[in-house]
């Protein structure tokens, strides 16, 4: 995965800022026809909310299975109103907001028995997670590691 050059991140995080304004005020505007090709490409994605240093909401997606911009905005919307831990995100808190984006890269698989680092993502089963270190290697899983590129910025008004 190539960073992001830096009006691209920028762009991601304007845009996951605008669109939760959007979608808590329930006034959509955004328009998703133009972006930079590093936008364009599919890719895996987070978004996740902090209000005064507390999680207030993260949904994301591994897989890319569309545009990186198209996948902020869903997770953006997904984790400001259908986070199941969080009621919705309302209009007065969005100024307190800090949004992190995490861009994942494609996952390429660990070889068994090697201890999984940050981004990796086990498959026991029919269900997936991304996971933190673990002490002990991955075992009765299949595995794969994806690079992480963390985007941060406190919303303003």
């Amino acid at each position: 995965m190539s960073p992001l050059l830096k009006d691209d991140r920028r762009e991601l995080l304007r845009l996951a800022r605008r669109t939760i304004l959007e979608s808590v005020s329930q006034c959509p505007q955004s328009d998703l026809t133009v972006f930079s090709e590093s936008l364009a490409r599919p890719s895996g994605a987070f978004v996740t909310l902090y209000r005064a240093g507390r999680l207030r909401g993260c949904i994301g997606r591994i897989e890319a299975v569309e545009a990186l911009a198209r996948t902020v905005v869903h997770c953006a919307v997904g984790a400001a109103l259908h986070d199941p831990r969080f009621p919705p995100v309302g209009l007065e808190e969005i100024v307190q907001l800090t949004i992190e984006i995490s861009v994942l890269s494609i996952p390429q698989p660990i070889p068994p028995g090697v201890l999984p680092s940050p981004g990796a993502i086990r498959k026991p089963s029919a269900s997936r997670s991304l996971t933190r270190p673990s002490p002990k290697p991955i075992s009765n899983s299949v595995a794969f590691r994806c690079e992480v590129s963390v985007l941060k910025q406190r919303t303003r008004a």
